[in-house]
Parts: structure tokens; C-alpha cells; sequence
């Protein structure tokens, strides 16, 4: 009989250390990985928007807030990134998409009008479940 061996050492995600948003279309979760809210220097209390390019409207983008009708994050522990919660935003992403959950490369930052907007690489999904 032979044997393939998965442990800690060979099934580590492949996606560990990158700057990826997550987007699930159940329950509208958009989580980002730790290195993603370093990126974007996100912390607890903080809040972010999501823009769409009305030009070109595949491209949308992550913009850190101080304005109150933005998105609030949760963070579970230092470990983790940040998240929060849309259903209807998670649908107008994902709606052009089969994809139920997926994750996507978040862009370094875009001088846009002085603010640093973050592009969500929508045209490169890592990582999806149907």
C-alpha cells in the first residue's frame, strides 16, 4: 500500500502572506487576510467603502474611511484580518461570476483625488467554491 502523507508542513494554503480580500455571496462576508489590512492599515474601529469605476465597472476598489456610513470592521484576534458584512455589495461583485465564495489580490495603492484606493483584482480569482 502506498501512502500520501498530508501534515501541517505540506498542506499549508497556498495563499499564505498574501494581500487577498475574500468575498462569500451567502452571507455578504468580506474578510481580509492579515497582510491585506497591513496594506491598508486597517485597525479595529476603522471603516472602509468599496467604490465601483462607473467607466469601467469589472474594477472595484477599497478605500479606507473615517466616514461614518462606511463599512465597520470586526477583527477576531491580531492573528486574523478584518471583516464585515454586505450581502448586496457581495452580489453586485460576484453576480458577474458562478462563484459562491472567491478570493481576489488586492492592488497596492492608487493615488485617486489624494486618497489611496485599493484595487480588488477581480479579473484574477485564487481561490473559488461554486
Amino acid at each position: 500500500m502506498k501512502f500520501n502523507i498530508y501534515n501541517s508542513e505540506n498542506s499549508k494554503n497556498a495563499f499564505t502572506g498574501k494581500s487577498m480580500i475574500r468575498i462569500s455571496r451567502k452571507a455578504g462576508l468580506f474578510t481580509f487576510s492579515k497582510t491585506a489590512g497591513e496594506r491598508i492599515g486597517l485597525k479595529e474601529g476603522d471603516r472602509v467603502i468599496i467604490v465601483q469605476d462607473a467607466d469601467s465597472p469589472d474594477n472595484f476598489y477599497v478605500h479606507k474611511t473615517a466616514n461614518p456610513s462606511g463599512f465597520s470592521l470586526r477583527f477576531k484576534t491580531a492573528n486574523y484580518g478584518a471583516s464585515f458584512n454586505c450581502a448586496k455589495l457581495a452580489a453586485v461583485i460576484l453576480d458577474s461570476t458562478p462563484y459562491k465564495s472567491v478570493s481576489y489580490i488586492l492592488g497596492n495603492a492608487q493615488d485617486i483625488d489624494g486618497m489611496a484606493y485599493h484595487l480588488i483584482q477581480t479579473s484574477k480569482p485564487l481561490a473559488e467554491m461554486l
